[in-house]
């Protein structure tokens, strides 16, 4: 688009120097059967969703226990370098 081309370790350096990360992107199990998940989605899924925007059933969305810890990790590590910035500036004869 503008002409300018950088390599790759460019803009892994720049990402990693947001705060970014490099990770493994994840793949589609080898072993699916997309019949059988379509089936799954209008025999099952779907009646069930209705249901639930019809106020005739709960529906509970479990998040996988990875994302959580990749969450949790976020927070804590905003949390955590919040709490150090503001302690910088903070000296012994301010207690």
């Amino acid at each position: 688009m503008t002409g300018i081309k950088r390599s790759p370790t460019q803009v892994r350096k720049f990402l990693k120097s947001m705060g970014m990360k490099c990770i493994k992107v994840g793949s589609l199990p080898s072993k699916a059967d997309q019949d059988e998940q379509e089936d799954y989605k209008e025999k099952k899924l779907e009646p069930r969703l209705n249901e639930a925007k019809e106020g005739k059933r709960a529906v509970f969305l479990l998040m996988p226990l990875t994302l959580l810890w990749e969450l949790f990790s976020v927070l804590f590590g905003v949390l955590r370098d919040f709490s150090l910035s503001h302690r910088a500036g903070v000296t012994a004869s301010m207690f």
